[in-house]
């Protein structure tokens, strides 16, 4: 009951940092995890970066309370896995080798990999520093909380499938499992804490401790050799402390896991995972792609989100594989093949692999298609204008296949086909596809200024203004905005209007320059 509290309050207190933003129109910057990544590679002393720190440091001590008590995502899944059961679905965490590294695998992709790439070019942190507003990508308070956090489309879609999706393929708390880079982080930690769920000698070996498991440890086996549990996977949920029947276990502090010894016992072998060599390399394989062709589509998707859509990918794949092959599937308690005939649950598996292979082979196509237009434009700007050859209807050609394949319009996609259309000579197309742009994106400041330029180009002076002031309302300190506005007010006799843009333009420059 305690921890459910724990969890509601963490809601709670979210709804409230998003009221104190609509009221106050400027609050503490989100307290995303993610914001790590700011601070070490740019320098930007994030909120989110503090939290996290608090909280790696109260791991090292404590153990892995964070995920189990704090983490709004682990909320979602322990309520998925609730929902499940009452429907009748039971999910245990699955044993694979090589998926278990995945977390550690995306966390040095995160946070380690940009260092490395930065260090072997020859560059060097840039230093820590606490940023306002202006820096537009990371700050310590903020006047546009959604900054970088998705839309609502995208955000429910992201709870959906790493709260409550993977749990039904990857079983309770596959996301921290299987996904989760903060939590490999946190675990890496764990084997630190002096802190840990320990047992007495009034322990029977019973195995209600690891029946109550939702995290998939071997509670009774681990206390059974080492008298306290050391997997990196225990988010100290205390659900084994609280149903014991004979009160022999607790949290409490001694060694930390990575510095306790095994007791002289033998355990009967188990199993370390559920799925063969060959299973296991479908699995990575699954995993990679579908993580990768998923990874910022639409620009919309996010890194976790794609992660999570590459383990649930790679698990249905395997079983799929199974299916095919053998006689009798079953996973856990569930048939899904007896006798050479499938099972309602086995044709929900098939059914989805066939939707996520589809799904995945039309992604696939709108990237190449992106792809080569990209790469036709970057060839065709880089030469002179009499040496670009077919390059410009090239990238036009491509830029345009990839934008009418898309399942969702992108603003992106729409300012991509604009600037191969300008290259092959063609302002008016450019010009429709940047205002395209602006309908989907209305609150991108980039998106009107580049339309103004077109509008000029094209002799539309009014509409012109008119983009141009929708810059300077969406971003007042565009300097160059102002300046461009202020020519054009004066080309249109509007002298007064047109200095004081001029005016504004040459203070924000003044403020905005070194001392």
């Amino acid at each position: 009951m305690w921890r459910t509290l724990s969890l509601l309050l963490v809601h709670i207190l979210i709804a409230a940092h998003v009221v104190h933003w609509l009221m106050a129109g400027k609050t503490l910057a989100p307290l995303e995890l993610h914001e790590v990544m700011y601070t070490a590679e740019l320098g930007i002393v994030t909120a989110g970066f503090l939290f996290m720190a608090t909280a790696l440091s109260a791991t090292a001590v404590f153990g892995r309370f964070f995920c189990g008590w704090a983490c709004h995502l682990l909320a979602l899944q322990d309520l998925a896995a609730w929902l499940l059961q009452r429907l009748g679905v039971r999910r245990k965490p699955i044993r694979a080798r090589w998926i278990a590294w995945a977390p550690l695998v995306v966390m040095f992709y995160m946070f380690v990999w940009p260092h490395v790439e930065r260090w072997s070019a020859g560059g060097t942190h840039p230093g820590f520093r606490i940023a306002g507003d202006e820096e537009m990508i990371a700050s310590f308070t903020t006047t546009d909380f959604w900054r970088n956090l998705p839309g609502p489309w995208v955000a429910a879609l992201t709870l959906l499938v790493c709260g409550g999706m993977i749990v039904w393929a990857l079983g309770s708390r596959g996301f921290c499992t299987f996904a989760c880079p903060y939590g490999a982080a946190f675990g890496l930690l764990d084997k630190l804490a002096v802190g840990r769920i320990r047992s007495t000698d009034a322990c029977r070996q019973c195995g209600t401790c690891t029946k109550v498991c939702t995290s998939g440890i071997q509670v009774h086996e681990q206390l059974r050799l080492y008298g306290t549990v050391i997997d990196q996977r225990c988010i100290k949920d205390l659900d084994c402390v609280g149903s014991c029947p004979h009160d022999a276990l607790h949290y409490g502090f001694g060694a930390p896991a990575l510095f306790t010894t095994r007791r002289p016992t033998e355990l009967p072998r188990r199993p370390s995972t559920d799925f063969s060599w060959r299973e296991e390399l479908v699995m990575a394989i699954a995993f990679l792609g579908a993580a990768s062709l998923v990874r910022g589509l639409y620009d919309l998707v996010p890194f976790l989100l794609s992660v999570a859509v590459g383990a649930i990918t790679a698990f249905t794949f395997v079983l799929s594989h199974r299916l095919l092959r053998h006689r009798d599937v079953q996973v856990g308690r569930y048939t899904l093949k007896a006798a050479n005939s499938l099972s309602s649950a086995g044709m929900w598996i098939v059914a989805l692999a066939l939707l996520l292979c589809a799904l995945l082979a039309h992604s696939a196509a709108v990237r190449f298609a992106s792809w080569k237009g990209k790469s036709a434009f970057a060839e065709a700007s880089a030469l002179p204008h009499g040496q670009r050859g077919d390059r410009p209807r090239q990238a036009v050609t491509w830029l345009a296949r990839a934008d009418a394949w898309s399942l969702v319009q992108t603003a992106q996609a729409k300012v991509d086909l604009a600037w191969a259309m300008a290259l092959q000579g063609s302002p008016d197309a450019a010009l429709r596809q940047f205002l395209a742009a602006t309908a989907i994106a209305p609150e991108r400041a980039d998106l009107h200024y580049w339309t103004a330029g077109f509008q000029a180009r094209t002799g539309d002076g009014d509409a012109a203004i008119a983009s141009l002031r929708e810059v300077v309302r969406i971003e007042p300190r565009h300097a160059d905005a102002h300046e461009r506005l202020g020519k054009m007010l004066l080309a249109a006799d509007r002298m007064e209007e047109g200095n004081r843009q001029l005016e504004l333009a040459d203070r924000l420059r003044k403020k905005a320059s070194p001392q």
